[in-house]
């Protein structure tokens, strides 16, 4: 029974052997978009990774789909059919702040991080090589950094109580 629960898992997570680690299932919690359109959850998802305070977790990250406007959302953002992102209010009080479909990040480890790199004056490239001698797991210091920057955009956003468009940064 355990080998076939195993092959199962193997099966439908592909890189469950490779982190070692029980898959989250991550489902936007819009209910409809806001031009007024019914969202359809797509049932492709998306594998991605996610560095937390306690190594690497494995996610399944669905999206769902505006049949009027065609506007996808995510677990912490919103993407236009132009490629313009905008990362919703209530994605910091989440447990994880997904950054695209590849990579996320616990918040609680980013806020550690922050507080870390502040306090001490880390770079980035450090605390990559810390949290791969502590979980045996590399994490790319870019990855971090743009972590560490979207965390602060978005407490300084939510702060004024704004919209945090990412096509506003280019």
């Amino acid at each position: 029974m355990i080998l076939i629960n195993f092959i199962f898992k193997l099966s439908i997570f592909p890189f469950y052997s490779e982190i070692g680690v029980y898959p989250l299932v991550l489902i936007p919690s819009e209910e409809s978009c806001v031009c007024g359109g019914r969202l359809t959850t797509y049932h492709e998802p998306a594998f991605i990774k996610i560095v937390t305070l306690h190594g690497l977790k494995a996610a399944r990250s669905y999206h769902k789909k505006c049949s009027d406007c065609k506007q996808k959302y995510y677990h912490s953002f919103a993407r236009t059919d132009e490629g313009d992102v905008t990362y919703r209010k209530h994605c910091l009080s989440q447990t994880y702040l997904i950054m695209s479909n590849r990579s996320g990040f616990e918040v609680a480890y980013l806020t550690t991080t922050s507080d870390i790199i502040e306090g001490t004056g880390s770079s980035f490239g450090s605390i990559a090589e810390c949290y791969e001698s502590t979980h045996g797991e590399a994490v790319e210091p870019q990855r971090l950094e743009e972590g560490y920057f979207l965390l602060r955009l978005l407490e300084l956003y939510n702060l004024y109580n704004e919209l945090l468009s990412v096509s506003e940064l280019k």
